[in-house]
């Protein structure tokens, strides 16, 4: 494999190791999923917001805090 390709490979893999980790730590209760939710609980509630349309409400809000 040459190193453009190796490059592009680990750029892809390496992200999803990390996420992949965190999911088993915390399902094996190392991290406290109150201060660090597994991905998986980060997706389903992203998922959840989008599809209700909270989470442009949401959005919308806090860019009007920021201007």
């Amino acid at each position: 494999m040459n190193p453009r390709r190796r490059d592009q490979v680990v750029s892809v893999v390496a992200p999803l190791v990390l996420l992949l980790v965190w999911e088993i730590l915390v399902r094996i209760r190392v991290l406290d999923p109150r201060f660090f939710p597994a991905p998986s609980e980060v997706g389903g509630a992203f998922w959840s917001l989008l599809r209700t349309g909270d989470l442009w409400r949401h959005v919308g809000i806090s860019l009007w805090r920021i201007f």
